[in-house]
């Protein structure tokens, strides 16, 4: 006996020696990136962007972690203290070696649970760092929607934010929900066979809290999705559609409205111990969800829209040009549509207050080497108006805009000697690049640089940064450079084309 309990003495003070190493190891992991990225960006003078997302990342980590953590610690520290003094039944004899098991450390187990639970979460929330920063620092465009009245703003920055804090609560109370369910089954709050009923009052009592703010908090998921209706993708476009208007967003109100109902009604049924009207308003909720959600829009498309779209999305799709017309500032652009020949295009062109003149938009030039869209259009170069070729190609994994003069007496009278433009022709005739927009640099590699480099890099002459870096990397060879510089390789990720 005594030997036995030596031997798990010894083996508890291993188990707490190799988790301390691996928490060390995961520290100084961590620790070695985030001091690596920071010498980066500051080599790049840009310290402060790196320690506002590093100030974010640690708000989202630490804030929303803890607090997932704690809250389903709690729901299972709740669930053992409301479990039944005296419980007995044929179906708890199976699971007695279980509370036997978790009974000497039940409060070991929950703060272990709400530390690993808590770090995952903290980790999942990091990621939304931008998400936090643009619901921070954006602001008001000073132009509203015409179906809610909200600011541009309210869709770009805040709408995000909020989609992300709901959905993460709602992992949290569902995670809570099946804890606290297998903490009542454990310790005999819930039985699948009973003696007399199956929940216990405090159980019951316990569950349907959960399950009302579950519920509750899906009325508001549904009361954000329905702004989602403005700006979602469609098959003609994208925006508020007649069936998203008529079917979607009436259906999603009446929805948020009835699970706030539901949620009241399984308090009621909680606290009266009667459990046959929540289970028939849940039972009608879940088929209002189908009907009210999936098949009602769904028969008003194949009956207003389908073979109709023209005049059915006529306004809607008005509405999403003038948009789309006043976020790119051409809410001030006439157009005026009129039907010419050749030669009258030329003469407006001839016009001074004309700028440009689109033709043809689908001029297939498979000689040219392009893809098949290509863009026509009188463009004024060189304070002369002049017949423009304008597509776009996929090079070394970009899309590159290309230009070319449509008709030999252009190029001739620009004296270019290529067919296609170069990008500094680009930008001295249309004034734009032919580079795409790029951001949001992902890592890829790293390089070593002597010190009399003019290339962008960290200095590796401190003892410090060549430790940081050589973890970071996995190269001790990089303790050996100290009269180095060290250069990351990045991929830039394309958000979008700005031609």
């Amino acid at each position: 006996m005594l030997f036995r309990s030596v031997m798990n003495r010894r083996a508890r003070i291993a188990t707490r020696i190799g988790i301390g190493v691996l928490a060390a190891l995961i520290c100084v992991v961590i620790a070695a990136s985030v001091v690596s990225d920071h010498l980066w960006f500051s080599s790049l003078g840009f310290a402060s962007v790196y320690d506002r997302e590093l100030a974010a990342r640690s708000t989202l980590f630490f804030g929303f972690g803890a607090a997932f953590g704690a809250w389903v610690a709690a729901n299972i520290a709740l669930g053992f203290g409301l479990r039944p003094m005296l419980v007995g039944g044929p179906e708890l004899t199976g699971i007695t070696r279980y509370r036997a098991f978790f009974a000497p450390i039940h409060r070991r187990s929950l703060v272990l649970i709400g530390v690993v639970v808590g770090l995952l979460a903290g980790w999942v929330a990091s990621s939304h760092w931008q998400t936090l920063l643009m619901w921070r620092y954006g602001g008001p465009f000073h132009v509203k929607d015409p179906y809610f009245h909200r600011d541009a703003g309210f869709y770009v920055f805040d709408l995000p934010w909020w989609h992300f804090v709901t959905e993460f609560a709602m992992s949290g109370l569902l995670i809570s929900l099946v804890a606290a369910t297998a903490v009542h089954y454990l310790y005999g709050g819930l039985r699948l066979q009973p003696v007399d009923r199956h929940l216990t009052r405090e159980a019951g009592a316990h569950l349907a809290g959960i399950g009302a703010a579950i519920l509750v908090l899906r009325g508001v998921q549904l009361w954000l999705d329905r702004y989602d209706l403005v700006t979602q993708p469609g098959t003609s476009f994208s925006g508020m559609s007649y069936v998203g208007y008529h079917a979607l967003l009436p259906g999603q109100t009446l929805l948020a409205w009835l699970a706030v109902v539901c949620a009241v009604i399984l308090v009621v049924a909680a606290w009266r111990t009667q459990w046959l009207l929540s289970t028939v308003a849940l039972c009608l909720y879940a088929v209002a969800i189908v009907g009210i959600g999936v098949l009602w829009p769904s028969i008003m498309r194949s009956a207003k829209v389908d073979g109709h779209i023209a005049s059915a999305e006529s306004s809607f799709a008005a509405q999403n040009i003038a948009a789309t017309r006043t976020a790119y500032g051409l809410d001030g652009v006439v157009t005026t549509q009129v039907s010419a020949t050749a030669p009258d295009v030329k003469a407006l062109v001839g016009d001074p207050q004309i700028d440009a003149v689109r033709t043809d938009s689908q001029l297939a030039s498979p000689t040219l080497g392009l893809l098949s869209r290509v863009e026509v259009g009188y463009y004024v170069i060189d304070g002369r108006p002049t017949e423009v070729l304008l597509s776009i190609k996929r090079a070394a994994g970009k899309d590159v805009l290309l230009g070319a003069f449509a008709t030999p007496a252009g190029a001739a009278s620009a004296k270019a000697t290529q067919s296609w433009w170069t990008p500094s022709q680009l930008a001295s005739y249309l004034g734009v690049s032919s580079e795409p927009l790029t951001i949001d640099p992902v890592r890829s590699g790293y390089g070593v640089v002597p010190s009399s480099s003019q290339v962008k890099g960290y200095s590796l002459s401190s003892w410090w940064t060549r430790a940081a870096s050589a973890v970071r990397y996995a190269d001790p060879d990089l303790f050996g450079d100290g009269g180095s510089r060290l250069v990351e390789d990045r991929k830039s990720t394309r958000l979008n084309s700005s031609h």
